[in-house]
């Protein structure tokens, strides 16, 4: 009987850490863009985001579809976007959307900070860029 009892306990402490788990790839789930330099992230939450919307005047010199990304200034998560690519230059970043790369890397040659607010993103697949305008839609 106390083997049973060891059994039930290792399962439900199984079950728990499961759900744990699951709860975690959850949340990574909802992360939109994420910018990725080396081995550090950075999420760019809806709250630092006022508006998105798809460059419709796209000159036929542009590969990609530009997603115009309208920072809300006013937050701390803005100027922390800045210095994590301020401080990261020569470096390449890897742009995600819900972990998925939507363009190839880039190198930072230049310090953004973001003062006029607008964040123009190249995405490689308009399916994507539509999905990006959705997803920051509040």
């Amino acid at each position: 009987m106390d083997e049973n009892l060891g059994k039930r306990y290792k399962i439900t402490f199984a079950i728990l850490c499961l759900s744990l788990l699951s709860s975690c790839a959850t949340k990574k789930e909802q992360q939109l863009l994420v910018y990725k330099i080396n081995d550090e992230y950075f999420s760019l939450d809806k709250e630092c985001v006022e508006r998105v919307y798809l460059r419709e005047n796209r000159p036929i010199f542009y590969l990609n579809d530009n997603v115009i990304i309208e920072l809300d200034n006013k937050k701390e998560c803005v100027q922390q976007f800045a210095d994590f690519i301020s401080s990261n230059i020569g470096e390449k970043m890897s742009m995600l959307f819900r972990g998925t790369e939507i363009t190839p890397a880039t190198r930072i040659m230049t310090a953004m900070p973001f003062d006029s607010g607008i964040l123009s993103q190249g995405v490689t697949k308009r399916e994507i860029a539509l999905e990006i305008v959705k997803g920051y839609a509040h």
